[in-house]
């Protein structure tokens, strides 16, 4: 049986455990009893990152934002 790959906003889905916290990752060799709870577990993904240039003698810094000039800065969100 396989189980279901759940979605969480700003979440990565790391695999099914047998205890909230710690446990046993689930596997598909895994045995249950009836009764037997597994929980999900996640890692929080959302960061953000900010870039300041500091000296157009290196360049300029690509970023979603547009290219950035010496001095100026973006946030970054990774979703």
């Amino acid at each position: 049986m396989n189980l279901p790959t759940p979605t969480r906003t700003d979440y990565d889905f790391q695999g099914w455990y047998t205890s909230a916290s710690g446990g046993t990752r689930v596997t598909n060799q895994t045995q249950f009893t009836s009764t037997q709870t597994i929980f999900a577990h996640w890692i929080y993904n959302k960061y953000n990152l900010s870039v300041t240039t500091q000296d157009s003698e290196y360049g300029t810094v690509s970023t979603p934002g547009g290219i950035k000039q010496a001095g100026s800065s973006q946030t970054i969100t990774n979703r």
